[in-house]
């Protein structure tokens, strides 16, 4: 009987752990956006409507679609955390200066599809599936 409660209790732990990474999200109404991120979409997407927005329940950050399919994930602050606008491009004033810089110098022409602010900088993603790695000085660190 011991060794079945045992098992059962490790199942339990393991499937708490698996669901950690799965996060449930909550639908929340558009006038629960934090004011900065409500202008934040304002200001660099004029001509998007917000179509949801979703929070993580254990997590910290907004998911927030638009009606065209972009997502632009929000901490609980209102500071944007990354964008996805697919196969169109992201604001080229959300994109450091210096970064562009480099992507226009090696690759002419070419869109941010989607940025990621990660902990050692930005990850910049270009329409045809490459990955750029930028350090928090925006320097090019490698590609992926």
């Amino acid at each position: 009987m011991k060794t079945v409660k045992t098992i059962i209790a490790v199942i339990a732990c393991l499937m708490a752990f698996m669901l950690k990474g799965h996060a449930a999200t909550e639908k929340l109404p558009i006038n629960s956006l934090p004011v900065n991120a409500m202008s934040f979409v304002q200001q660099n997407f004029p001509n998007r409507q917000i179509a949801s927005i979703e929070k993580e329940m254990m997590g910290d950050s907004f998911e927030v679609s638009l009606n065209d399919g972009t997502l632009i994930d929000f901490d609980n602050n209102g500071n944007w955390d990354a964008i996805d606008c697919h196969s169109d491009a992201v604001p080229a004033n959300v994109v450091p200066a210096a970064i562009m810089q480099i992507i226009n110098d090696n690759f002419p022409g070419t869109l941010v599809v989607e940025i990621d602010k990660e902990d050692y900088g930005y990850e910049v993603e270009l329409p045809c599936g490459v990955f750029l790695h930028f350090n928090h000085n925006n320097q090019l660190l490698g590609f992926d």
